[in-house]
C-alpha cells in the first residue's frame, strides 16, 4: 500500500526561501514578512518534498509513501481555515494521484478543520491525524523515563500544558488510570473542561488541579508534558531543577535557547524510529532549499544517539503520525484511525501494538534533534533526587 503524508511550513523563513525560488526572484528577498505570508495564502503552494521508496516492516511487509507541503506557517493554517482546509484537501488529492490509499496530517495540520474531521470528509482518500501514535509514544517515553530516573509517581504532580486538545485529553486519561496527580494547564474554563471535571469521581477529582496560570502551574510539578498548537510556550529558565518535558508539539513548545541548561531533560516526545530493517531504503526528492534534508546513506554508520534529524519526516527519528500513517499502510487499513478530540484509550494501545509488531523503535530519544547523554540523564535525575 502506497501512503501520503502532509507536512507545512515551519516559518515565514522557509516561505521566503520557496518563493526566491519559484516566484519573483528580484523583490522576494526585499518583501515584509507579511507580505511573503500575504503571497503563499494567494499561491496556495503544495509540493512532494520527501519520498520513502520502501518501508520494511519487521513481518516483512512493505509500502512506500510520500510527504506533501502546503507552504503555510502554523499561525496561517490557524488564522486562516477555511483556506488551510481547502490546501490540504487538495494536497491529499495529489496523494490519491500518486496513489496513496490513506493520508496521514502531520503537525497544524491535524488541528485545522475540527482536528481533521473535515478534511477527512472531503478528502477522497481516508485521512488520520496519528494522535493515537502520538499518545502511545509519548506515553512510552513517561514509562522508559520513570525506570530510567527512578521516579516514584505517586510523590510527583505531573504538568500536562494544552489541555483539552486531544493529545493532551488521552494522556490525562491514561495517567488517571495510574491514580497519579495532575495540574491541568488550560487556556481558559470551556464547557468541555467542566463537564470532563464533573465526570470524575470525588476521589480522582481530588488529584486533578486546574490551572491558565502557566508559569505557576511549572512551579508544582517537575514533570511536564506539553501538547500545544502554539509553540515557543515554555522559557526552559521557569522549569525547576529535574525536571522533565516531554515536548510533543509541533512548533516546539520548549524554546530552544542557545545555552543549556543542565538539570533539566527537554525531550523530543511523539517521535518514533523507523523499523532497523528499513535504514537502508529510502529515497529523497527535496527541493533545493529542502536539500538538507537529503542525508547519505553512510551516515547511518554514525551511533544513533548522535543522528540528526533535520527535516522532522525522516528519513530515521520521525513523527508518531506519520509513523500511525506508515503501521496503518503496513496493515492494509486505509482507514481513519485518529480524528477529533476524543482518542479511546483502547485504540491509542491497539496502534501501539501494531506499530511494535512491525519494528517501529520506541526507546530511542532526543532533545533538540540530537541525542541524550548519560551524563545528562544523570544530571537531570541527581537534581530531581535533591528537589526532595
Amino acid at each position: 500500500m502506497k501512503f501520503g503524508f502532509i507536512a507545512h511550513a515551519r516559518w515565514t523563513s522557509e516561505l521566503r526561501k520557496i518563493f526566491l525560488l519559484r516566484h519573483d526572484v528580484s523583490l522576494i528577498p526585499f518583501k515584509s514578512n507579511k507580505a511573503i505570508e500575504k503571497k503563499s495564502l494567494e499561491a496556495g503552494l503544495i509540493k512532494d518534498i520527501f519520498t520513502y521508496r520502501k518501508v520494511l516492516s519487521a513481518q516483512k511487509t512493505r509500502c512506500s509513501g510520500r510527504v506533501f507541503c502546503v507552504f503555510l506557517t502554523p499561525e496561517q493554517l490557524l488564522e486562516n481555515q477555511e483556506r488551510a482546509v481547502e490546501l490540504v484537501v487538495e494536497a491529499c488529492s495529489q496523494a490519491k494521484e500518486w496513489g496513496a490509499e490513506i493520508v496521514g496530517l502531520g503537525a497544524m495540520t491535524a488541528v485545522i478543520g475540527s482536528r481533521g474531521r473535515e478534511t477527512n470528509a472531503q478528502s477522497p482518500v481516508p485521512v488520520t491525524t496519528g494522535n493515537s501514535l502520538t499518545v502511545y509514544s509519548s506515553l512510552k517515553a513517561f514509562q522508559e523515563m520513570v525506570k530510567k530516573l527512578e521516579i516514584d509517581i505517586h510523590r510527583q504532580k505531573i504538568v500536562i500544558v494544552g489541555f483539552p486538545g486531544s493529545i493532551a485529553l488521552a494522556i490525562t486519561r491514561a495517567l488517571l488510570e495510574e491514580g497519579v496527580s495532575l495540574v491541568l494547564v488550560s487556556r481558559r474554563t470551556t464547557p468541555f473542561l467542566k463537564r470532563f471535571m464533573a465526570d470524575l469521581d470525588e476521589a480522582t477529582r481530588k488529584k486533578v488541579e486546574i490551572s491558565s496560570d502557566l508559569p505557576d502551574a511549572l512551579s508544582k510539578g517537575k514533570i511536564i508534558f506539553s501538547a500545544t498548537s502554539s509553540g515557543n510556550l515554555i522559557d526552559p529558565d521557569m522549569l525547576q531543577p529535574g525536571s522533565i518535558v516531554f515536548d510533543i508539539a509541533q512548533p516546539r513548545d520548549v524554546i530552544n535557547k542557545k545555552e543549556k541548561r543542565k538539570d533539566v531533560l527537554i525531550i523530543d516526545a511523539g517521535t518514533v524510529s523507523l523499523p532497523r530493517t528499513t535504514l537502508f531504503n529510502y529515497h529523497s526528492i527535496s527541493l533545493p532549499f529542502f536539500s538538507f534534508l537529503t542525508l547519505p546513506a553512510w551516515t547511518w554508520q554514525f551511533r544513533e544517539q548522535h543522528f540528526l534529524n533535520y527535516s522532522g519526516v525522516g528519513p530515521y527519528y520521525l513523527p508518531s503520525c506519520l509513523g500511525e500513517t506508515i503501521t496503518l499502510a503496513m496493515e492494509g487499513r486505509p482507514e481513519s484511525f485518529s480524528l477529533g478530540r476524543e482518542l479511546p484509550l483502547d485504540r491509542v494501545r491497539e496502534i501501539g501494538r501494531l506499530s511494535e509488531k512491525h519494528g517501529f523503535i520506541f526507546d530511542q530519544f532526543i532533545s533538540f534533534d540530537r541525542g541524550i547523554s548519560q551524563e545528562q540523564y544523570g544530571r537531570t535525575k541527581k537534581a530531581l533526587n535533591n528537589a526532595h
